[in-house]
């Protein structure tokens, strides 16, 4: 998550609210006026952008900008309340997940068996963002065979949209032993990159990155690496 521009930024503050929603609070350093009335002092925090983030959908549900107000965005059950400029408006969480394109997942769900049959439906579970289900459905998958690189790769892939940073690194390390062809080891060395990026680790993301362009030349890489 990046912001540009010619102001700074800075994170003021996460909340978490459960059910995979957080709120999201950046504070503006101002050098210009930016307020709902038009005549900030431009020498302070001029407002702060509100965001409810949902790690469910993958999107940010709800934006909150040109305030002051602390309590700018506020859930509380299945209501949203949005306050700018002094007007209030109320969303329902449930519509706005699903115009962001998600389903809620099954109440129960047969899981399929055999490794492959269960690879599959997890990655249509990982395609309907239900990465609980999915992550369950691969690990029934390496349960029947531990050294399966489909039910590794996938599993690592959904524990990833999943923002399960510490179990997609233990997968990924896994993966590294199976010694399998070039082009897997480089997916598994650009997963890793994406671990350490968001773990904040610069330093290591980039070597991460270099492993996988050496195994396997892509444009992302390059991208990463700003080659």
């Amino acid at each position: 998550m990046s912001w540009s521009g010619s102001c700074a930024y800075k994170l003021a503050k996460l909340e978490s609210y459960g059910d995979g929603l957080v709120r999201i609070a950046i504070e503006q350093m101002n050098t210009g006026k930016a307020s709902c009335d038009g005549d900030g002092d431009g020498d302070g925090p001029e407002y702060n952008s509100v965001f409810l983030f949902d790690s469910r959908t993958r999107r940010f549900l709800v934006a909150v900008n040109h305030m002051k107000e602390k309590d700018a965005l506020e859930v509380k059950g299945d209501v949203v309340t949005a306050t700018e400029c002094g007007k209030p408006a109320k969303h329902s969480v449930a519509a706005l997940r699903k115009a962001s394109g998600w389903e809620a997942p099954p109440k129960s769900v047969t899981f399929a068996t055999g490794v492959k049959s269960l690879v599959n439906q997890g990655r249509g579970f990982t395609g309907k963002k239900h990465y609980a289900l999915a992550l369950q459905a691969y690990q029934k998958a390496l349960a029947l065979d531990g050294k399966h690189a489909g039910a590794m790769a996938a599993l690592d892939y959904a524990q990833l949209r999943a923002n399960a940073l510490a179990d997609a690194e233990e997968t990924l390390q896994k993966a590294l032993t199976l010694k399998r062809d070039a082009k897997f080891q480089g997916i598994v060395w650009y997963n890793l990159g994406l671990v350490r990026s968001g773990q904040g680790q610069v330093a290591a993301a980039k070597k991460a990155f270099e492993k996988s362009h050496a195994l396997r030349p892509t444009k992302a890489k390059k991208k990463k690496l700003r080659l």
